[in-house]
């Protein structure tokens, strides 16, 4: 399944935010799906930026720091 990575007009129900080296800090927010770990959306997220930021196809930046939590804003 596709990673559900939403626009920025979108609200998602967990804010990220992930630093790469030479890269810099990204943050957005997602929606997993029931069973999904965080070690899932750290790869997931970490596809998405580097896709974003065309390096894809070259050595993957080393991860600096990375968060996932539930967005505040959403109701528990």
């Amino acid at each position: 399944m596709a990673a559900r990575i939403d626009p920025l007009h979108e609200q998602g129900t967990h804010h990220w935010i992930i630093t790469l080296d030479g890269v810099g800090s990204r943050s957005g927010t997602c929606t997993p799906e029931p069973g999904e770990t965080r070690y899932d959306w750290y790869l997931k997220i970490r596809a998405h930026v580097l896709d974003r930021e065309g390096l894809s196809d070259g050595p993957t930046p080393v991860t600096l720091d990375f968060g996932i939590q539930l967005h505040s804003l959403v109701a528990a």
